[in-house]
């Protein structure tokens, strides 16, 4: 089996991408051809986005290009070699490489040229993760560029599985991440070796525009959330499904600077505040990812690659008349 490995937290990095050298040591042991496409810089919280140059117009007194925009139009990867540590312009021969490419990853994957050293050119299986944070609940998975990742695979007919670690102190001993990627990784094998190939249908609908009840019960991406805790392994593993919650507080940014005046605009801080987020899990029921990680165990969620609609709910189906 060809798997493609990606994330959304990028190279490895002892703050923003601890997990991923681990990870593929315990990848590596299983066999398969592994190839890796990774971001050349960290994309957390980016959803499954496309990133796209600046603009080439700009209004009166804006600076061009901005200084958060770096995306060029031509995506040129680099190729780090993990035994080394260094990035390199051409693939290193004979030797094992990532590639990391400015952007969404994933974009790019099924072009076989990112891979001249390789055996096979076809993808059976996207694993995105293990991200460096849980993607429980909707308020965090519909930020995850980690179940972006997957969810892009996943819409060009390729099955993906997306893979997050919860974390519950600042740095984890090394075990904790080797048994939470072992861990993860038997209940892939498990879930790939039971998967139905994905269904063609039109849209997943019947004729009379009604959900395709056989569509509906073969999952395009799998979700696994795996609580960072001694005897991970252990403990039990469960299907869920996702809590629908909310960002009640209504903004993830806090006011950095003193309130602003006619001379001095605002400045504002990335800053999310959790507590609402930690409170919707402690008053769900069970059965649910967020309550799962929080009993110190391993969550399963499987999904469709689309946006749940309400069609056919209620009067949300026919003519909408004014």
């Amino acid at each position: 089996m060809h798997i493609l490995l990606t994330n959304d937290d990028g190279p490895p990095n002892p703050v923003s991408s601890p997990y991923i050298s681990a990870f593929i040591d315990e990848l590596r042991t299983l066999n398969h051809e592994v190839s890796v496409v990774l971001p050349s810089t960290q994309r957390s919280w980016i959803g499954k986005a496309h990133l796209l140059p600046p603009s080439r117009y700009t209004l009166p007194g804006q600076e061009r290009p901005h200084p958060n925009e770096v995306i060029s139009e031509l995506c040129t990867p680099t190729y780090f070699d993990p035994g080394t540590g260094t990035v390199h312009d051409y693939p290193p021969k004979g030797k094992e490489y990532w590639v990391l490419v400015p952007g969404a990853p994933l974009g790019l994957f099924h072009h076989k040229e990112l891979f001249p050293f390789k055996r096979s050119s076809t993808i059976d299986l996207v694993l995105s993760g293990p991200n460096h944070g849980r993607n429980t609940t909707a308020a965090f998975a519909l930020s995850s560029g980690t179940l972006g990742g997957a969810l892009e695979a996943a819409i060009s007919g390729v099955r993906a599985i997306a893979i997050s670690f919860a974390f519950f102190t600042k740095t984890e001993p090394e075990q904790l991440v080797r048994e939470a990627s072992a861990h993860a990784l038997r209940i892939v094998e498990k879930l790939y070796g039971s998967w139905s190939p994905p269904l063609q249908s039109k849209g997943s609908r019947l004729s009379d525009g009604r959900p395709d009840p056989d569509a509906a019960q073969n999952p395009d991406v799998f979700t696994i959330n795996v609580p960072l805790v001694e005897g991970v392994s252990q403990n039990p593993v469960k299907w869920t499904w996702m809590l629908d919650n909310k960002w009640p507080d209504g903004s993830l940014y806090s006011l950095a600077s003193s309130p602003p005046d006619e001379h001095k605009p605002p400045s504002f801080k990335w800053s999310p505040y959790f507590g609402t987020i930690w409170q919707a899990v402690e008053e769900s029921p069970p059965g649910n990812d967020g309550k799962a990680i929080k009993d110190g165990q391993t969550s399963i969620s499987c999904l469709k690659a689309n946006y749940e609609d309400m069609y056919g709910r209620g009067s949300y189906s026919g003519e909408f008349k004014l």
